[in-house]
């Protein structure tokens, strides 16, 4: 029995090793012809095929092709054609892709008959788009409706009016296809952020990430002039909305809605943006936590002096007391005017049917800004206005004006009195505003700017001049 399996096994095994043999053979003749069919358009002239490259990616990705540099093509890893320096139009719009390199990944027979040119996916790496905002609609609408393969890379683009750049975005990267699928990534303003494509180019789901911002944009009416929609979202804890109104010249909020635990306000006004950038607001404030001025720091502020130079502002603020509120301010008009980094501030405001007016101006692009002031007190009832302040005081109804100029460094905690007047019958001496300056300075200006309005340090300083 033995002997048989043995003989079988000889006889057998020497067809089994030819077969492998002239099966490699096979293997190799057919890996060499493999090589040789994706090597061979390495040799192609695609200068001559570029009309036909172009006619592809106009038919099949909307990109008329403006202008190009050369083309060259790649066999491995992936067989490839790469176009340096192209700009392309996407068509039915007038925005150009300004594109350092546009990747082609062909299918590799089409390559050997041009007549039926295809292509798997295209790929475009660092990108440039200038457009105006009425455009961006258009590009939503475009990544939208590709239907083959198509992936961005490094885009930065550039929202404009006119020649004036309202806003950047970087290092954006959008794929169609594969694990981001209809994902939008990049950065604006140094953060990450993340836009979710739908199927509705009327409305924009924006995130910045890490930082509790998100938007949702929804275009109701959208023509050559202007732009109609509405705007809501959230920043950190706060709930924002607006309608707004949108053409090259301005943007107009209605119905400006801002809710927030310790701060509440609605507003309008209009953004003017040619010839510049100009922004006119009325804010009615709903609800303030007086907390919040503790909060702010002025050298944090103060850094952003570029962005200073280049806003010109009007905002008109009111405040009006409600009923069961705790604050001592019965109602509040402030207007400021922000121009070339100059601040102009003026506002007026009632506590206890006392009047109170202050003008100051300031310059906050100065290394150590300088406030100047001219402010005024009218009340008929002295007695009625302490009382606000827990400060007992025994005659009823003595008016009381005083008027008060003066500057202030809100970097260096110095305060300086030009004039204090009180009344009819009394102008402070050199020597008293020597005093004024140093109890203030002791008292109220002890930490920084902000803490001047602390209730109680404003009847530490009354009880120490009255």
């Amino acid at each position: 029995m033995l002997n048989k399996i043995y003989k079988l096994i000889n006889n057998n095994f020497p067809k089994v090793l030819k077969f492998v043999f002239f099966l490699r053979y096979l293997l190799l003749i057919f890996f060499t012809s493999l090589v040789i069919f994706i090597v061979t358009p390495m040799f192609f002239d695609y200068d001559k095929r570029h009309a036909v490259i172009k006619s592809h990616l106009e038919k099949n990705y909307n990109l008329k092709v403006v202008k190009s540099g050369s083309i060259k093509f790649y066999p491995f890893p992936f067989a490839r054609l790469e176009l340096n320096d192209v700009v392309t139009k996407l068509n039915s719009s007038n925005i150009n892709v300004v594109t350092k390199k546009l990747i082609v990944y062909p299918k590799i027979v089409s390559l050997y008959d041009y007549k039926n040119f295809d292509s798997n996916k295209i790929k475009l790496n660092k990108n440039l788009i200038s457009s105006d905002f009425f455009s961006l609609k258009d590009l939503y609408e475009y990544i939208l409706n590709i239907e083959k393969k198509l992936q961005i890379r490094n885009l930065n683009l550039l929202i404009k009016n006119y020649d004036n750049i309202l806003f950047k975005l970087n290092d954006i990267s959008f794929s169609n296809y594969g694990y981001n699928q209809n994902k939008i990534k990049g950065e604006v303003f140094g953060k990450k952020f993340k836009i979710n494509l739908k199927k509705n180019p009327k409305k924009i789901d924006f995130k910045i990430l890490q930082t509790g911002i998100s938007i949702s944009l929804n275009f109701s009416d959208n023509n050559q002039f202007k732009t109609i929609g509405n705007i809501k979202g959230k920043i950190l804890k706060a709930r924002i909305k607006s309608d707004f109104m949108y053409d090259q010249e301005l943007i107009k909020i209605k119905n400006f809605y801002f809710r927030e635990k310790n701060l509440s306000f609605d507003g309008k006004g209009i953004i003017l943006l040619n010839p510049f950038l100009e922004i006119n607001l009325d804010t009615q404030i709903v609800n303030f936590n007086k907390k919040l001025i503790k909060n702010i720091n002025l050298d944090s502020v103060l850094n952003f002096k570029d962005i200073f130079k280049k806003i010109n502002s009007n905002t008109n603020f009111g405040f009006k007391q409600k009923r069961f509120s705790r604050s001592i301010i019965d109602n509040l008009n402030m207007k400021i005017n922000l121009a070339y980094g100059r601040l102009n501030i003026e506002k007026s405001f009632l506590i206890s049917e006392s009047e109170f007016k202050c003008k100051s101006e300031t310059n906050l692009l100065e290394e150590y800004p300088v406030v100047i002031f001219d402010c005024s007190l009218s009340t008929q009832d002295k007695k009625k206005l302490l009382k606000n302040f827990d400060i007992k005081y025994k005659i009823k109804n003595e008016p009381l004006n005083l008027g008060v100029k003066g500057n202030l460094n809100i970097l260096n905690n110095k305060i300086n009195f030009e004039s204090i007047k009180i009344n009819k019958d009394y102008t402070a001496t050199k020597e008293d505003l020597n005093f004024f300056k140093n109890s203030f300075e002791t008292i109220l200006f002890d930490q920084n700017f902000v803490n001047i309005f602390d209730l109680l340090k404003i009847k530490s300083f009354i009880d120490e001049v009255s």
